[in-house]
């Protein structure tokens, strides 16, 4: 084989020899001439080079790369690979694998290159220049050992990049399989190399389930040090892989009493520390029991999911109609982590503010990182919507009380180490727990910058050092002090809903005097919902300034922003829903033409699904993915099984569990028309029936059936042997002799012969039979048909309940070419002003008529020969050709 080492080497070949083995390969198979011409070996060179393969002399993580402008300045500098970045563990060269790069040279005078050549040695030693060392150490400070980080999404994220920043290598584990939640794991953060490891939570035997993703764990090279959760959803998960692999960890006795609300609020009662009135229940009978036996005056009673985060579902009831309400809507829906809500949580209403206390622990010793107070208020007629909030000192006695009450319930729930994040409501009474997670502040995280500057230090931080640093966990205070300067976290609360047609207020936003930061979760093109909840939020800001007047100033401004108005969204529709949720249409095979009909689904408001008919189907690629439907979800059939009506019940349980009813099943291009009627005849949308779906996509089928309606058909046989086509031939003995040979079921020209002797037929039979045609699907039999004379049409209809409109008429321009006997050349539209083109659309409808085509469009090829139009064949779905 040729000279490897990626080719680097073959300009300096070129260059020097007038030559080099690339092309002399390929002369040597195809060109002997410019082969002969080679000299039998080289000759004097036209000019010097080397190849510098670089020699780390130190190892370590890099911090730069300082040489590579000075080295492009060499005067016989010709190119510069390099095998490794800033950020990356560069290790002592030793072999081929870790060369940190090479340098090409080239120059006319060889003591140029010379002398290049001795720079570039002297700028790899030590202190030379090539390379700024971050860190220069033996092995990869990554391989100090394991830290697992469960559902490294939310806040966990930036925990995630916080263990790879201190040298540890990560390995991040999804609790749950096909998690809503799991998309938003990070991957082009510094550790998007990281290895994911899949726990499955769906099977019955959860022992084994742990075993499988310990065992996946304990086969890294290096051994786990710390299971860390990311997110709330990870919290059971981590517990039990740190117990099980004897990390740090809060032990197994309370783990689901720190997840589940119910079971927390009883711990802490149970400990003899205030807890809120409350009722656990699957059925409405003991709620009305309990509301009857409580009977709380003033009513004021909150009903939500037992498991989830945030606001999601939390309702403030009235009256016990609206408990009851409430049940109903929560008991059994799957909440904004993607779990099922199994029963809901009845409890007393908790007046006064509501503030954040975020604790760091290490041996049961507990840090106050962190003191929010919430702007909690209702808006848009939910209860409780995050406005935003603010960060606050322990100044106050009152403050010191609730951390004082918080460590008790850290006690009461064993958690000993690590993060947690809880919610209490400063009552006329005192203090009293909402919840608490054993995991860091959630909110994506946004709020850490405005805790780094306010406070000096982080949750993440502080998790991170309770792990790994005694030292720095340590010099933590116990509870925060005097604020650096002032911040806040400002969440956008949306007014109005609608489909948006810009962001206006962002640059305002930025040029405010406290601007720190802006996070979006929507953009143009997207409906923005009335925000009720965390999950239709449309953003938030970080606000940070030393004059706490400047932040209250520019919070204010904010808030006008965001009143019908105020400047910081502008609709292009203002709307109660999402207008694509009128219902959901699906698309089979969304390409060529097909692209454009989901196009014009989704512009016209409804919800588009993607159905791929066939699984690695080599047009499925075709399938537009950057068009304004690009997000709209995909559908994959398996017709790869035999049994396809299980099959098919697997695909419409996929569809009918969409949030939407489907309104309507498309075609997007042939491969997708015999799926289409199924799914279509299955789900109850407008359909063309199954009695005739195969003859509508098989073209021998199809021309038997109009032959049979008593309409002009073709002649023709279909076969998968030889011996019926010469049968047929020498009984037909066609004069002159023109016979046409192409794949049953295909699109366009895709391997249409004319053949003009039996000779010709039998070549383009063994060409087409058996061959995996244009549409990636293997040819079974051959269709022999005769040949049409006349020039060819399009006729392009679209139907509804049997009602035919000729939408257009094309006249191709279709002739033999480069040995071709039938190449579209072009076309060109034509109007219905000739009695003739009169007569072919009705003979067309009559075709329709005779193959069920009652609703959709349909795509017919019909030559207008001397005794009149004939059928080519028909598409049920939409002209194709791209569109």
């Amino acid at each position: 084989r040729c000279h490897g080492g990626e080719g680097t080497w073959v300009p300096i070949a070129e260059a020097c020899y007038g030559y080099s083995q690339v092309r002399g390969t390929v002369d040597s198979y195809f060109n002997a001439d410019d082969f002969a011409a080679v000299p039998a070996r080289p000759g004097k060179l036209r000019c010097d080079g080397r190849e510098v393969f670089f020699v780390a002399q130190e190892s370590g993580v890099l911090r730069g790369i300082p040489g590579i402008e000075p080295i492009r300045a060499l005067p016989s500098f010709l190119r510069l690979e390099l095998m490794c970045k800033p950020g990356d563990f560069q290790a002592l060269t030793t072999d081929c694998f870790t060369r940190p790069g090479s340098v090409q040279l080239l120059h006319k005078d060889d003591n140029v290159v010379k002398s290049d050549y001795d720079t570039l040695r002297a700028m790899e030693q030590p202190g030379g220049g090539l390379f700024d060392f971050k860190m220069i150490c033996p092995k990869d400070p990554r391989t100090m050992g394991v830290v697992v980080v469960v559902d490294p999404f939310s806040t966990g994220a930036q925990l995630a990049a916080e263990v790879v920043a201190r040298g540890y290598r990560l390995v991040m584990v999804l609790a749950e399989k096909d998690s809503p939640v799991a998309e938003l794991v990070v991957g082009d953060n510094e550790f998007g190399d990281a290895p994911t490891v899949q726990h499955d939570n769906t099977v019955e035997d959860q022992d084994a389930a742990l075993e499988q993703t310990v065992a996946q764990l304990m086969a890294m090279d290096d051994p786990v040090v710390a299971v860390l959760p990311g997110a709330e959803t990870g919290v059971l998960l981590a517990d039990r892989l740190a117990v099980r692999l004897g990390t740090r960890n809060n032990g197994m006795e309370l783990s689901l009493h720190r997840r589940n609300k119910y079971f927390m609020g009883e711990t802490v009662r149970a400990s003899g520390v205030r807890a809120v009135k409350q009722l656990r229940a699957e059925e409405w009978g003991p709620i009305a029991d309990f509301l009857r036996e409580w009977n709380p005056s003033p009513f004021r009673v909150i009903v939500k999911p037992i498991e989830s985060a945030g606001t999601d579902d939390v309702f403030l009831c009235k009256s016990t109609e609206e408990v009851q309400e409430a049940f109903l809507s929560v008991n059994g829906k799957i909440n904004g982590l993607g779990q099922r809500n199994i029963g809901v949580l009845v409890q007393e209403y908790l007046d006064g503010e509501e503030f954040v206390i975020d604790h760091v622990s290490r041996d049961g010793v507990h840090k106050c990182v962190a003191i929010w107070q919430y702007d909690k208020k209702p808006t848009n007629g939910a209860p409780f919507v995050y406005n935003g909030m603010r960060p606050r000192c322990a100044d106050e006695p009152i403050l010191h009380e609730m951390i004082e009450y918080a460590r008790k319930i850290l006690d009461a729930l064993d958690i000993r180490h690590g993060p947690s994040h809880m919610e209490v409501k400063l009552t006329s009474t005192g203090p009293c727990l909402v919840e608490v997670g054993s995991r860091c502040h959630g909110g994506e995280g946004t709020w850490v910058p405005i805790a780094e500057a306010c406070y000096g230090y982080s949750q993440v931080r502080g998790t991170v050092d309770s792990y790994f640093n005694a030292d720095d966990f340590a010099a933590v205070p116990a509870r925060p002090g005097k604020l650096r300067c002032d911040g806040r976290e400002v969440f956008f609360v949306a007014q109005e809903s609608g489909v948006l047609r810009g962001i206006p207020g962002i640059e305002p936003i930025r040029a405010l005097p406290s601007f720190l930061r802006l996070e979006l979760m929507c953009k143009p093109g997207d409906f923005q919902a009335l925000t009720t909840d965390c999950f239709t939020r449309p953003g938030s800001v970080q606000l940070l300034h030393k004059d706490d007047n400047v932040v209250k100033s520019d919070y204010d401004t904010l808030r006008a922003m965001e009143q019908p108005g105020g400047g910081l969204f502008d609709f292009k529709m203002i709307c109660p829903k999402d207008p694509r949720t009128m219902g959901v249409v699906v698309v089979v095979d969304p390409f060529s033409t097909g692209a454009q009909l989901a196009a014009e689904v989704v512009a016209r408001g409804y919800r588009l699904v993607m159905v791929l008919a066939e699984k690695d189907s080599p047009v499925a690629e075709l399938v537009v993915g950057d068009n304004e439907f690009g997000d709209a979800p995909t559908v994959q059939h398996d017709n790869t099984v035999e049994d396809q009506d299980a099959a098919l019940e697997q695909t419409v349980a996929q569809l009918m569990a969409m949030d939407d009813p489907v309104v309507a099943v498309l075609p997007g291009a042939e491969t997708g028309v015999l799926l289409a009627d199924r799914l279509a005849v299955r789900l109850g949308t407008r359909n063309n029936g199954m009695e005739l779906s195969l003859h509508r996509r098989n073209k021998y089928f199809m021309g038997e059936t109009v032959r049979a309606s008593g309409v002009r058909a073709v002649k023709q046989l279909r076969a998968e042997e030889w011996g019926p086509i010469a049968d047929f031939l020498r009984e037909w003995n066609p004069s002159p002799f023109r016979v046409i040979v192409k794949p049953i079921e295909s699109a366009g020209t895709d391997d249409v012969f004319l053949c003009k002797s039996t000779e010709e037929v039998q070549e383009a039979f063994l060409s087409v039979n058996g061959k995996i045609n244009g549409l990636g699907q293997r040819n079974i039999g051959v269709l022999v048909q005769e040949y049409l004379d006349g020039e060819e049409f399009v006729i392009d209809h679209v139907s509804r309940d049997g009602v035919h409109k000729c939408v257009a008429i094309w006249q191709y321009d279709k002739k033999p070419t480069n040995g071709a006997p039938f190449v579209y050349n072009g076309m060109r539209p034509r109007c219905a002003d000739e009695p003739i083109l009169h007569e072919m659309i009705e003979y067309a409808r009559k075709i329709l008529d005779a193959l069920d085509i009652r609703h959709g469009p349909s795509h017919m090829e019909v030559k207008l020969t001397s005794t009149g139009p004939c059928l080519v064949e028909v598409g049920s779905r939409c002209h194709g050709g791209e569109g």
